[in-house]
Order: structure tokens, then sequence, then C-alpha cells
């Protein structure tokens, strides 16, 4: 039984941590769409690319699989 509520528990984490990186997401490709300074547009697309890093590593741990 502590096995099955650890499961659980650690699931839940990582689908709050997964949900809470595409909002992430999501702000930064507003930000994106801004238009912003070339420096400040590199920055914000390395930033996204690791988010997606993440975001892709905690749905792996769910058992997601995510095909683009």
């Amino acid at each position: 039984e502590e096995d099955i509520l650890k499961r659980s528990v650690d699931n839940a984490v990582y689908a709050l941590k997964s949900r809470r990186l595409e909002i992430m997401i999501h702000d930064i490709q507003k930000r994106i769409k801004e238009n912003p300074p070339e420096e400040e547009l590199i920055s914000l697309l390395e930033l996204q690319n690791q988010l997606l890093i993440a975001k892709k590593t905690f749905n792996s741990l769910l058992g997601r699989i995510i095909v683009k």
C-alpha cells in the first residue's frame, strides 16, 4: 500500500510540474511573438528549449508520449 501511495504522490507531483512547465512555455512563446531585441530573443529561445526538455522528462516519468 505504501508503494502505491508513493507512486500516486510522485505522479501527482510530476503532473503538476509538467502543467507548470506548459504554462511557462506558453508565456515565453507570447513574449517571443512580441518581437523582442535579438539578445532577449536568444535567451528566451534557450529558456524555452530547456523547459521543453524538462517537460519531456516529466512526461516520460508519467508514461506520456507526445509526438509532434
